[in-house]
This record gives C-alpha cells, sequence and structure tokens, in this order.
C-alpha cells in the first residue's frame, strides 16, 4: 500500500511529538475511513484524517518511509493543525455480539472458517490475506485438476437446467463465443 501520514491531534500529543504517524494504506473501512497498518506497533489502525504519499515508499529493514523524490513534498510541509480538518472521535465504540454459539455452515466444509473471535481489533485475521495463493489458472492447468473439472461439469449442468443456453455442436469454419 502506500505510505500515509495520519495526524495526531494536540490533545494526544506533547511539545516536542510528531504532528503525524507514518502508517501503510492496506484498505478502507466502511464507515469512510482508512484501514491502515503501523509497522512499528504491528496493529491495524482506522483514522479519517490521513495524507496520502503516493510517491513515496516503505523501507521494511528500517521500518520507516523513504521519498523517491528525496524530500517530503511541500503540500505536506504546508499542512498545518489549523487548516487539518479535525473528523476523529475520541470515544470508543462498542458493538454488541451475539453471545449466541455459531457453527460452520454446511456449505463451508471444504473450506477452513474463522469464529469471528478470531478476527481482534488490530485485524489480525486481515492478515492471512497475504498468504493466499491467487496465481491464475489457463484452461490447461485447469482441466488436469479434479476440483475445476467438477466445478467447470457442475456449472454446465446448471446452465443446461436453467436453460440458459443450449448445448450444441460448433459447426466447422466456426469461433466459439469468447467469455471473459
Amino acid at each position: 500500500g502506500s505510505v500515509c501520514y495520519k495526524h495526531v491531534p494536540n490533545e494526544r500529543r506533547r511539545n516536542l511529538d510528531d504532528k503525524s504517524e507514518t502508517l501503510i494504506l492496506v484498505g478502507y473501512y466502511p464507515t469512510g475511513a482508512y484501514r491502515l497498518y503501523n509497522p512499528e506497533k504491528k496493529q491495524i489502525v482506522i483514522s479519517r484524517d490521513v495524507i496520502a504519499d503516493e510517491v513515496a515508499t516503505f523501507d521494511w529493514e528500517k521500518s520507516e518511509a523513504r521519498s523517491k523524490a528525496g524530500c517530503v513534498p511541500s503540500w505536506l510541509k504546508d499542512k498545518s493543525p489549523s487548516t487539518v480538518e479535525q473528523t476523529t472521535t475520541d470515544h470508543e465504540v462498542n458493538n454488541r455480539r451475539s453471545q449466541r454459539t455459531r457453527f460452520p455452515s454446511t456449505r463451508l466444509a471444504d473450506h477452513e472458517v474463522f469464529a469471528d473471535s478470531d478476527v481482534t481489533s488490530s485485524g489480525d485475521l486481515v492478515h492471512f490475506a497475504f498468504l493466499v495463493d491467487t496465481e491464475t489458472l489457463t484452461w490447461e492447468q485447469a482441466v488436469d485438476i479434479k476440483e475445476w473439472n467438477e466445478a467447470m461439469l457442475e456449472e454446465l449442468k446448471a446452465i443446461e437446467k436453467n436453460r440458459t443456453w443450449e448445448m450444441v455442436e460448433l459447426p466447422q469454419h466456426k469461433q466459439p463465443i469468447e467469455v471473459k
């Protein structure tokens, strides 16, 4: 993600403290805020008062942001606390959680499922997304995998059952319709 600077309000810092924290943008929060990763504390932070620096890169070995331009952009230097809109709230939001016992769905039996209690406020479960192998398969690779063949046959049966398409032989010298 991009290097971001989260504003630290006057109430939460002393005279010589930094006015911003250097964080990494990892996503967006449903309320319109940004989901940011703090590499020093190794936790997820949610904030609305953020300035993104798309030019800078983060040096993971030194745990610091480096600007490709060699210095902080002038538009970042000119920001003063009086011009920054304060949108953060100082109170904790207590989300009610159901106390009922949850059981995994039978249709998810083939998948590894995590309980809601595994998702912490620091977003530990989010980090599992980085471990997923998302390499796309070609038709030639998918045909050799049993699960893919079963899925393709199941999809064809559903198409026939719903009468979405009619299965016919491809006429000679004609190209099949391409799909995305």
